[in-house]
């Protein structure tokens, strides 16, 4: 009770900040749009809300598989695809061992400075990082493709792998940056794309993703998903999709959390 009762006052400190940074970027003009202001916090909420599933989904299936594991306990819950190594790279962070899998350095030294400004809580604000990078990249792919509806974040966030994104390995992270990224080179902000992208691939290798914008435009993705606009209106065609993707995540999570020895 002690673990939860101190990983959750570390949330709520790092929320607020986050809150504050929010209300910082509407105050000072940066966000102008309420509406755009309103879609941000809704997505935000959503994505908050599946990561959630998500975490108390890969517990149970740990607690289920271990027999003995704290629901809690980050530690235990994450110990499979070597983030068990990943997560005591946290307290003590090297550039030799920064490279581990699909790590980067500058994730844990990040993590190691913000855990340790919240009672020394590093996996817990290593969730907490990826859960609101995802939401940013979330976020930033709704305001580049104008017109979307919110509600299809679901259906992008339970693809196989997306549950990847709210452990604390740095995917989630780096996606926020390289979205952000991308939403910077749609706007004609290249020196901002660039930054981004180098933060993005110093955080996870994945960030090298970053540089998908270079082959893929608005106006190609907009045509791919208007393609697909039509069919998805029926809903016995979309609640199937829908099911599809929920049984192969749930699948693909019970194999990679350690379903098969």
């Amino acid at each position: 009770m002690g673990e939860f009762i101190a990983n959750t006052g570390a949330f709520f400190l790092l929320l607020g900040a986050v809150l504050i940074f929010l209300i910082f970027l509407f105050d000072t003009g940066i966000i102008k749009d309420k509406n755009v202001f309103k879609l941000n916090a809704r997505i935000l909420i959503y994505t908050v809300v599946i990561g959630m599933v998500y975490y108390f989904v890969i517990a149970y299936m740990k607690n289920t598989m271990a027999g003995k594991t704290n629901i809690f306990d980050f530690k235990a819950i994450f110990s499979f695809m070597g983030m068990d190594n990943m997560i005591r790279s946290f307290e003590n962070p090297s550039i030799k061992g920064g490279f581990y899998g699909v790590q980067m350095p500058l994730y844990p030294y990040l993590v190691n400075f913000i855990g340790g400004i919240v009672f020394n809580k590093f996996c817990g604000t290593a969730v907490f990082l990826n859960f609101m990078g995802t939401a940013l990249g979330m976020s930033a792919l709704f305001n580049a493709f104008k017109g979307t509806n919110a509600y299809k974040l679901f259906y992008v966030l339970i693809l196989p792998f997306a549950f990847l994104l709210f452990t604390p390995m740095g995917l989630g992270l780096s996606f926020g940056l390289a979205g952000l990224g991308a939403l910077a080179f749609y706007n004609n902000k290249k020196s901002i794309w660039i930054i981004l992208g180098i933060l993005s691939v110093l955080i996870n290798k994945f960030g090298i993703l970053f540089l998908i914008p270079l082959f893929v435009d608005t106006d190609t993705v907009l045509s791919f998903m208007k393609a697909f606009k039509k069919p998805l209106e029926n809903p016995y065609i979309k609640n199937s999709v829908l099911y599809i993707e929920i049984m192969l995540c749930a699948i693909i999570m019970f194999l990679v959390i350690g379903g098969v020895k």
